[in-house]
């Protein structure tokens, strides 16, 4: 009974030494260690974020203040777009930091003066027609080398036996005395490898399109009957019965419909508001006129273009002509001005896509607003806009700063606010030992030894 009691007592000390150890472990030790940890992580992110936004905002920032680069957008029209070459400087690549490695992808293109705005009154009877355009990415393609042109039928582009299927896109004549090419045959695959141009292909025989009439686009046709306005924009065609046209800047009537005639221009964007028979056109050039018979009841795209470039009668009164307001010729188009971005969301290839189009496969050449320096014509940018560019610089210096500083200042005060214990507990030095549970040394050793 003795040894049980005694050893009851023993169990009822040591419960309690531990309760006292407890009761004299601090409370603000957790939380002190935690906010260090959270201070040193925020510092440490501030500081890597301090240094990726000088390179990714606060450079090319600095760069756009100081660049000259005119407020005022002018129009770009793109003339060429070569991919895969060497040169110096980019259109537009993926993540600046390897900016200089690899192939580079340049479009060349003409700036110019924006054309007219003109205001159509009174429309009515408004018609528009798009034509499909080729999608390079998208259009099947043949590789004759590994015998996939053995049966292909259909109209095809090919370059050195790299054969696309245009069928839904063109139409175009051919000549049966032309020499036929058998992709069909044992060897086939050999012939067909340096087959280059517009071909029409049955079951892998394969003709060359007439070079005399070459090929149309296939588009719906455009209702012209009694249409006195036809604006061309880009692969888009409108036509409409309006009253008047005043253009937008002097506020001047430039026609109206007792002169019998068809006014036509090319023109960036076309808008119809139809509630009130209002029809708004943007950077117009080459004004012509037509006479009022020239168009059937429906004509096509090509027809109107043919008319529009060929057969019209030019008036500079109505737009300006397109090569009066040209600034310079084959500029560089980049997208930004360190021609590169670092969004890694395949910015670039959609850029190219939108902005590659040089005319050179029958598709209307890309055109655009864009911006230029006067002291340096030989580049132009897409994307610029000064007050984004000083909100996004804004952006990136306050934010991060205000984390690094207020995780520095946080750690400072805890650098002279906060002791370590002999039990390598942590406190705040002002507390009483009451308040902050501060261990006895002492005592601390009693309780061990107990």
């Amino acid at each position: 009974m003795e040894r049980k009691s005694t050893q009851e007592i023993l169990k009822i000390k040591r419960k309690k030494s531990v309760k006292e150890v407890e009761k004299l472990i601090p409370e603000q030790d957790r939380f002190i260690c935690g906010t260090i940890c959270v201070c040193q992580m925020i510092l440490m992110f501030s500081c890597a974020a301090m240094i990726y936004l000088t390179v990714a905002i606060h450079v090319p920032a600095y760069k756009a203040f100081n660049s000259g680069i005119e407020a005022e957008p002018v129009m770009c029209v793109t003339t060429n777009n070569d991919t895969n070459k060497k040169c110096l400087a980019t259109t537009c690549k993926e993540w600046c930091f390897n900016k200089g490695e690899g192939p580079c992808n340049q479009i060349n293109v003409t700036i110019r003066h924006s054309g007219s705005a003109l205001n159509f009154l009174e429309c009515k009877n408004f018609s528009h027609i798009h034509c499909n355009t080729l999608d390079v990415e998208n259009t099947k393609t043949y590789k004759c080398i590994l015998k996939q042109c053995y049966n292909i039928s259909g109209t095809f582009n090919c370059t050195n036996g790299l054969c696309q299927d245009i069928s839904n896109f063109f139409k175009c004549k051919f000549r049966a005395q032309n020499k036929k090419l058998n992709c069909s045959a044992e060897r086939g695959h050999f012939i067909c490898m340096e087959m280059n141009g517009i071909v029409y292909c049955r079951n892998g025989f394969c003709l060359y399109a007439d070079k005399i009439h070459g090929c149309k686009r296939k588009c719906k046709n455009l209702i012209t009957a009694e249409r006195n306005v036809v604006l061309i924009s880009g692969d888009d065609a409108y036509g409409a019965i309006c009253s008047s046209s005043i253009e937008v800047t002097n506020k001047t009537q430039i026609w109206n419909a007792t002169e019998n005639k068809i006014l036509m221009a090319s023109c960036y964007k076309v808008r119809y508001a139809k509630k009130s028979n209002f029809m708004h056109a943007t950077d117009c050039v080459d004004g012509a006129f037509l006479p009022s018979n020239s168009f059937l009841p429906s004509s096509s795209f090509d027809v109107i273009a043919n008319k529009f470039y060929n057969k019209s009668t030019k008036d500079k009164e109505i737009a300006p002509f397109e090569n009066d307001l040209i600034i310079d010729k084959n500029v560089l188009l980049m997208i930004n001005l360190e021609g590169c971005v670092n969004t890694l969301r395949n910015d670039c290839a959609n850029f190219f896509k939108k902005y590659g189009k040089d005319g050179k496969d029958h598709n209307a050449a890309s055109r655009f607003p864009c911006y230029y320096t006067k002291e340096n014509t030989t580049y132009a940018v897409v994307n610029f806009d000064l007050d984004v560019e000083y909100r996004n610089f804004l952006i990136a210096l306050i934010i991060p700063s205000i984390f690094l500083i207020t995780s520095c200042i946080v750690l400072t005060v805890c650098r002279c606010c906060v002791i370590v214990g002999d039990d390598t507990k942590m406190r705040f030095k002002w507390k009483t030992d009451a308040e902050t549970g501060k261990l006895n040394s002492k005592k601390f050793k009693n309780v061990k030894k107990s």
